[in-house]
């Protein structure tokens, strides 16, 4: 299984967040459509929002809090 290194700042916060994902998981999240939280359930809720949404978990939470 190969994995990927993925590399995120967000831009709102200064933030930046470095993570590891597989090739194979990532094919599901984005061109199957899986859940975030089925696929990689090893990684915390912060980093699934990052992965998605492309926002750290805390600005997430201050905007919808």
């Amino acid at each position: 299984m190969k994995k990927i290194t993925i590399s995120k700042k967000f831009t709102k916060c200064g933030r930046e967040f470095t993570f590891e994902v597989t090739e194979e998981g990532l094919k599901k999240l984005y061109e199957d459509g899986e859940l975030v939280s089925r696929i990689f359930p090893e990684l915390s809720p912060s980093l699934r929002i990052l992965l998605v949404h492309g926002i750290c978990g805390e600005c997430f939470d201050k905007m919808f809090n």
